[in-house]
């Protein structure tokens, strides 16, 4: 909620400096965003005074500063709202979420997604997935997934264009050729089903998994006319 009038004017000037002729898309993307800002503005101040207050009760009068926000909304959550991220952890199975996301996604944008079972991999963890329209069945790309920790492994959450499509002199999608075929790859360190363990993600890493993952289809779902043109530079390209 803590969504200020600067920051808009901040992302408005980067946002207009890196997008060229997109100037009218971004102007309605903005509008929208001053319009939610608006709305929630008294809340926003109300949840800024609870976390000031709870300040002066710890530490005393000291000023509130950017880097006191995470801390306090923290505690906040756990004085008032009796959260425990820890408990809440046990509804978030790998083996539930995964499905889950892949689900939204399918139904959002009309999408298929098949796993290939027989494919060449770099580690036993990792899975591949074929991408099709679901109203035309046109093979869209491909993903993969290496969402497990292990030794030497990069270890960060990411996702990473292995592969950018491309669109032909006509305008249509080069999917018949191999190299033009766009193909993603999202890393990330979620926990493994073993055994008794099931794998339970943080409610974080369950936001994360599912914000990567509109990398990935938007890497596999993008029209570009220049294949270098279609790398999401912004998480706020993202809806």
């Amino acid at each position: 909620m803590l969504f200020t009038e600067a920051t808009l004017r901040k992302g408005r000037g980067q946002l207009n400096h890196v997008n060229f002729g997109l100037l009218p898309i971004c102007e309605v993307v903005f509008e929208f965003l001053e319009d939610i800002s608006a709305s929630v503005n008294e809340l926003a101040a109300r949840e800024l005074d609870m976390l000031k207050d709870l300040k002066r009760k710890e530490e005393g009068e000291f000023p509130f500063g950017n880097e006191d926000l995470l801390y306090y909304m923290k505690r906040v959550e756990e004085q008032y709202l009796d959260l425990d991220f820890g408990v809440l952890k046990q509804y978030f199975p790998i083996n539930l979420v995964l499905p889950g996301i892949f689900k939204i996604f399918q139904d959002l944008f009309g999408l298929r997604f098949e796993e290939i079972a027989d494919v060449e991999v770099w580690h036993s963890d990792v899975r591949a997935f074929s991408v099709f329209d679901l109203s035309s069945s046109e093979l869209l790309g491909y993903f993969y997934l290496d969402i497990h920790p292990r030794e030497g492994k990069y270890g960060h959450i990411c996702v990473v264009a292995l592969q950018n499509g491309s669109l032909s002199s006509n305008g249509a999608r080069q999917v018949a050729v191999i190299n033009h075929i766009p193909v993603a790859l999202l890393i990330s360190q979620c926990q493994k089903e073993v055994d008794d363990h099931p794998g339970l993600l943080r409610f974080s890493e369950v936001v994360n998994l599912f914000h990567e993952f509109g990398h990935v289809v938007y890497s596999l779902s993008s029209y570009s006319c220049w294949r270098w043109n279609q790398k999401s530079y912004f998480d706020f390209l993202l809806i």
